[in-house]
């Protein structure tokens, strides 16, 4: 009787202590910047939750979910539009689990997002970009080039994807 009792304390302790050493869920609710590999994140279960935050260089989470506050006020993902170190322009998240977006819904409220509007490089600039040339006649005009996220760029000249995508599987409706 003893030992069965024992084993149950001993499994109930067993419990206890991996539940303590999850991870928890960071939930962040005021406009925040997280500065690059910030330990207070990295690999952490992150829920944005009505508010903007802003997210510079490279970041490892476990999870990450941006949704609508109590008011519905959209949560927002961004990157400083000037930010660069270490090899990375902007923001490079790699995310192990789910990304989850709280889209719009019928009654016209904001969906959440990942939003770098406006946060790319200026024309002729960032990576994959070529000297600009001038058309002939055209004294000092620039030939346009454009970035994309997967097509050509500006009149068809190609200077590749402009993202990362190794995996994605939309959610079921």
């Amino acid at each position: 009787m003893k030992t069965t009792s024992g084993v149950r304390l001993a499994g109930a302790l067993s419990l206890l202590l991996a539940a303590g050493l999850a991870h928890a869920q960071v939930v962040i609710t005021t406009n925040t910047t997280i500065a690059p590999a910030d330990p207070a994140y990295q690999n952490q279960d992150i829920v944005v939750r009505g508010c903007t935050v802003t997210i510079n260089g490279a970041q490892s989470f476990t999870s990450l979910t941006i949704e609508r506050d109590e008011s519905n006020e959209p949560g927002v993902v961004t990157h400083d539009a000037t930010f660069s170190a270490g090899g990375v322009n902007g923001m490079f998240i790699t995310i192990a689990g789910d990304l989850v977006i709280q889209g719009a819904d019928k009654g016209g409220l904001v969906a959440s997002r990942i939003d770098v509007n406006g946060r790319g490089f200026p024309i002729g600039g960032g990576p994959g970009s070529r000297p600009t040339p001038v058309p002939d006649g055209a004294a000092g005009v620039p030939f346009p080039q454009g970035g994309s996220y997967g097509g050509a760029g500006g009149l068809g000249i190609d200077n590749g994807p402009y993202y990362e995508l190794n995996e994605f599987e939309p959610a079921p409706c």
